[in-house]
């Protein structure tokens, strides 16, 4: 009788059993099918194609999964990293010095030549205001153009390759979490653990069920431990919470290095502007503008508030999505940090 009510509470399979208190946890963000299930299908395949699921590992799809970001990540993120360090140290060893001598030399030579006994009206001053802002402005331009080395162009070079990989990513796991038949039902994630007295309750068990003389694999499955899988949302709040500050860390590190290398080009003399430049506060202000946009600083801003809404948004996902979401941000941390210590050596 024992064995007949195990039965029908536990369904053996091959890796491990949800708790019923997960499955609505899941219902609530079920999908139908798609043109795309056969190559999620395809992709879903690989722990078992690779011997992962056989060769008694545990947490086989989960380690697939961070197997494969690292992979990804590592193919697109570090050439892509090679060619933004090659522009920024053009900027940085020829644009910057160039600009140095240009930021001294044209408002004087625009002053010499529209105002050369220095002695003008408020009007004509703002008309030569305009004409610095609007030179300066265009030397920049021209000079970033020249070594081909614009911060903006390389921003957006980048988030052109990233964004898109992500978002497919993105995409195939969690259409995977939706499959009715999906392999991520089969494995419990690894960072939740249960009651403890339950915990007990099975072990107990499961020993009375090999006194009776069930075979030992049987008696696994039937008192397995049920609980959430990676098809399920995490409902310990553990990588969500992870998530959130691991991004938060990455915004304000790059934050960090945007600021110490803006204070060692003013180190360098190449970022203040020279006695005669001083003296006029539009040059000041487009010089604080060029080493930090208002823009730059919009973004860093956003980030930070992106950084606190990717928890809540993180709650309703997959735990497999999530894996994926924080093993890239760990990723991008490590690359940050590397990039930190690359700059401290220069």
């Amino acid at each position: 009788m024992l064995v007949g009510r195990a039965l029908s509470v536990r369904v053996p399979v091959s890796v491990g059993v949800r708790a019923p208190t997960c499955v609505g946890v899941r219902a609530k963000h079920t999908a139908a099918a798609t043109i795309f299930d056969p190559v999620v299908r395809h992709a879903l395949s690989a722990p078992e194609v690779i011997g992962l699921v056989h060769s008694g590992v545990p947490c086989p799809y989960l380690l697939t999964i961070v197997g494969f970001t690292v992979l990804l990540r590592s193919a697109v993120s570090l050439p892509l990293l090679s060619w933004q360090r090659k522009r920024n140290e053009r900027l940085a060893r020829t644009v910057l010095p160039e600009w140095s001598v240009w930021k001294k030399q044209i408002p004087a030579s625009i002053w010499k030549r529209l105002a050369p006994t220095r002695k003008v009206g408020p009007e004509m001053e703002r008309h030569l205001q305009r004409q610095i802002q609007r030179s300066l402005q265009e030397k920049w331009v021209h000079l970033t153009q020249l070594y081909d080395c614009s911060p903006l162009k390389t921003t957006l070079v980048s988030l052109s390759v990233h964004l898109p990989v992500f978002i497919a990513v993105t995409m195939l796991i969690r259409q995977g979490a939706l499959l009715p038949d999906s392999p991520f039902l089969n494995e419990i994630v690894p960072w939740w653990s249960p009651d403890p007295d339950f915990a007990a309750q099975m072990a107990a068990q499961k020993e009375l069920l090999l006194s009776k003389g069930l075979p030992p694999q049987l008696a696994e499955r039937i008192t397995s431990l049920g609980g959430p899988t990676l098809a399920d949302r995490d409902t310990t709040m553990a990588l969500p919470v992870i998530l959130g500050a691991v991004n938060m860390l990455n915004v304000e590190l790059a934050a960090f290095m945007r600021q110490r290398r803006m204070q060692r080009d003013d180190a360098i003399g190449l970022g203040s502007p020279s006695a005669a430049a001083q003296r006029d506060p539009v040059v000041d202000q487009l010089e604080i503008e060029l080493k930090e946009p208002l823009s730059s600083r919009m973004l860093t801003t956003a980030a930070r508030l992106g950084s606190i809404i990717s928890i809540p948004i993180a709650c309703q996902v997959p735990s497999a999505l999530l894996v994926y979401w924080l093993t890239s941000s760990l990723f991008t941390l490590g690359q940050t940090i590397r990039m930190e210590r690359l700059e401290a050596k220069e």
